[in-house]
């Protein structure tokens, strides 16, 4: 017959194996805390249950470290993309600010063609009623 003992030894709990066997038709004497095969099954079963239950939430963290990479992975995209944009829209404002003075310098050319010749014209025709 196999009998098992548990140790505790910290926090990990360990079976040691102990045999019952005969020595010259007299039995070993057992040690008050041995178990018998069920019990050590018994034991296996929770310590194969634990194991499992322990490994899935590994399993889901690792998921959740791999998803939390994809996240920094692309927010850190995103930042460049940012970045770029940002570049973009500075060389943009530069454009739209030549383009607009443009429109700007032109615009006052010809207010100022218009108001010479309104000035040119009032003194032309002084002139004219003057008699020169």
């Amino acid at each position: 017959m196999d009998i098992y003992r548990i140790e505790n030894t910290g926090q990990m709990q360990k079976c040691v194996w102990l045999l019952f066997y005969k020595k010259s038709g007299k039995g070993v004497s057992l040690v008050e805390d041995a178990i018998v095969r069920a019990e050590h099954e018994e034991f296996k079963r929770r310590m194969d249950e634990e194991n499992a239950r322990q490994n899935r939430r590994i399993e889901l963290l690792e998921k959740s470290q791999q998803r939390l990479e994809m996240l920094n992975i692309s927010i850190e995209k995103l930042a460049v993309n940012m970045e770029s944009m940002l570049k973009e829209q500075l060389q943009q404002g530069e454009r739209l600010g030549v383009l607009e003075s443009r429109d700007g310098e032109m615009w006052r050319k010809v207010v100022g063609h218009a108001v010479t010749a309104v000035i040119s014209i009032v003194i032309g025709y002084i002139f004219c009623s003057l008699g020169m």
